[in-house]
C-alpha cells in the first residue's frame, strides 16, 4: 500500500467521524421534543438511566473522536466512553425486545446469553 493511499484512507476516516457526529446532532434535534414528552416527566428507574446513558454518552464519545480526527498527531482517548455507550444501547435493546415479547424468561435468558 502506498503512502498516498494510506493518507487518503485516513482522510476518509476523519470525514466519516465528523459526518457521524453531524448525524448524531441531527437525530438529537429532530427527536428532542419527543424525548421531553415521553422521558423527562417519568420517574427515575433503571430503564431511564440506561436510556440517558445511551442517549447522551455518545455525544461525548463522538466529540472525542471528532477532536482526535481533527488533530494532526498524538494518542486518541475515549475508548471506555464508546464501550459504555455500546453496552447501554445494547442493554436498552435487550430490555425492549424482552418487553415486546411478553417478558418471557426463556427469551431473556437467550438474549442475555447472546449479548455476552
Amino acid at each position: 500500500m502506498s503512502y498516498l493511499s494510506e493518507v487518503g484512507d485516513l482522510q476518509i476516516s476523519k470525514y466519516t467521524n465528523i459526518g457521524s457526529l453531524a448525524i448524531l446532532i441531527f437525530d438529537f434535534c429532530i427527536t428532542f421534543q419527543d424525548e421531553v414528552h415521553w422521558i423527562w416527566s417519568r420517574p427515575w428507574n433503571l430503564i431511564r438511566v440506561i436510556f440517558t446513558i445511551s442517549r447522551y454518552l455518545p455525544f461525548v464519545g463522538s466529540g472525542l473522536t471528532a477532536y482526535a480526527a481533527l488533530r494532526v498527531s498524538g494518542p486518541s482517548g475515549g475508548n471506555i466512553i464508546h464501550i459504555i455507550s455500546i453496552v447501554a444501547a445494547e442493554g436498552l435493546l435487550v430490555i425492549r425486545t424482552w418487553a415486546f415479547w411478553g417478558k418471557s424468561k426463556k427469551l431473556l435468558i437467550g438474549l442475555l446469553t447472546y449479548s455476552v
